[in-house]
């Protein structure tokens, strides 16, 4: 009966007079737990108390007094809803990062801050989501020193791939792993060291990349379509980023100190 009580109200509500729409009005969008007495909501709504009384019987409930104690039932079920939602989004995120734990490899990790250092230029490709962690990337990295540019225009990715050279690296981002390998492999022809940030790896990476680096994938947990599908990668960043700001402290902590610095001013 609690789940049904906004769908009683939405389906007598042509049938309401104009006084009672506005009660309808307020019960319908209503979802907070206040002073529910006969004489408080006529006077919120400004009706008179026996249009609330008529209202709850034009319902079929008996009266006021059996209709607001529904209500409230109704009330008190939105509320776990909500707090269910809210467990099982802080739980995805837990699955997600207890997915990173175990595919993560300190040493892949360390080779990909080396070819990182040793570069002179970086390129993080990425589209749609993964162009906005490709973006993410260059702000934080660049701060530390490091000449890298977003690419997150297909067109561009296709020039910019046949001017690499054996100091470049590219880092393609794509949680699906779609697309993005052809531009891989003409970087890796001319020289450059290729990098996939991927929650889908494919036999194609393997072939053309240096490293494929593996994330956790949001697909099949129960609340997937409600986190951010930048999530997986972005933690990779970070650990990534953690790495190159240990290799070679002292400096990278001057330029990023600097950098916030200017902004600042």
């Amino acid at each position: 009966m609690n789940d049904t009580i906004i769908q009683e109200i939405q389906d007598k509500y042509n049938e309401f007079s104009s006084s009672e729409r506005e009660l309808a009005d307020f019960f319908l969008h209503n979802r907070e737990k206040i002073d529910f007495s006969a004489q408080n909501i006529a006077k919120m709504n400004y009706v008179s108390e026996a249009t609330v009384s008529r209202f709850s019987q034009r319902l079929g409930y008996q009266g006021y007094r059996e209709f607001i104690f529904v209500y409230e039932r109704f009330l008190d079920q939105e509320e776990i809803k909500f707090d269910l939602l809210t467990q099982n989004v802080l739980f995805t995120y837990k699955d997600l990062l207890n997915q990173t734990y175990s595919l993560i490899d300190e040493e892949q990790i360390r080779r990909i801050v080396l070819m990182l250092n040793n570069s002179n230029y970086v390129y993080i490709y990425g589209k749609g989501n993964s162009g906005l962690c490709a973006r993410e990337f260059k702000m934080r990295f660049m701060r530390l020193g490091l000449h890298v540019e977003s690419v997150v225009d297909t067109h561009l990715m296709k020039m910019n791939s046949v001017l690499m050279d054996p100091k470049s690296v590219v880092i393609a981002i794509s949680m699906s792993g779609q697309n993005l390998v052809q531009y891989l492999e003409k970087a890796k022809e001319r020289g450059a060291k290729t990098i996939m940030i991927t929650a889908l790896p494919s036999d194609k990476m393997f072939e053309v990349c240096d490293e494929v680096l593996v994330s956790a994938s949001i697909e099949g947990l129960d609340v997937g379509n409600v986190i951010s599908p930048q999530f997986p990668a972005l933690v990779l960043m970070d650990i990534i980023y953690s790495h190159f700001l240990n290799k070679g402290f002292a400096k990278k902590q001057k330029l990023l100190e600097d950098t916030l610095t200017y902004i600042k001013e």
